[in-house]
């Protein structure tokens, strides 16, 4: 009987795939103290990014809120109780997954402080006609009117736009009276149409 051996060869184990983001294998080549690309919290690159990145979150949360105002107003006609419920109920469809339950609530009640105290924006006595987030189309140009308002009676107009900030084309309210001013119906029908900027003057939303 022959018996043959063979040999026994041990195989080094394969090297573990390095993560892209484990930079222990090179940290001995790199002195990241002296590196130009990663800056210590307290240099002044480090601050002006963190007061940019600040500025453009306030933008930006400021947009949202005049985004908000305009949703909640857009479905207030006369000021009543259930015109409210509805455009608090449409704004938080709408815009709960960007603001905390508490600050919108906190910002409906701000809103409807200045309905309550703005009677002759929502008398529907003397405004009966009240168009909200209207289109007009004029010269090829679409513009969104904030809110509209007619007495067919008097043959009068007027245009709100409501403001949460500040005022960036200050000739906005002249370009919507006059564009109102040349559709034909109300050009025919001779109405006076005038309009005014209506400021909101808010706080704890960001």
């Amino acid at each position: 009987m022959t018996i043959r051996y063979g040999e026994l060869k041990v195989s080094e184990p394969a090297p573990a795939e390095q993560d892209e983001d484990d930079l222990s294998g090179v940290a001995k080549y790199i002195a990241f103290s002296n590196s130009q690309f990663i800056q210590p919290r307290e240099h002044p690159v480090w601050e002006q990014l963190q007061t940019t990145r600040r500025r453009t979150y306030l933008e930006t949360r400021h947009i949202d809120r005049g985004k908000v105002v305009h949703e909640y107003l857009s479905h207030i006609y006369y000021g009543l109780p259930a015109e409210k419920e509805i455009a608090a109920r449409r704004t938080r469809e709408k815009f709960g997954t960007l603001f905390r339950a508490d600050k919108l609530e906190h910002l409906f009640r701000q809103l409807n402080a200045f309905i309550d105290a703005r009677p002759d924006l929502y008398d529907r006595k003397r405004w009966p006609g009240v168009f909200t987030e209207h289109n007009i189309y004029l010269n090829n140009t679409t513009i969104r009117l904030d809110r509209l308002m007619v007495n067919n009676e008097r043959r009068e107009i007027f245009i709100i736009d409501y403001k949460t900030g500040a005022i960036t084309e200050k000739t906005q309210i002249d370009t919507y009276v006059e564009a109102v001013a040349q559709l034909p119906y109300v050009r025919t029908k001779g109405y006076a149409v005038s309009g005014d900027y209506v400021f909101i003057e808010l706080d704890g939303i960001d």
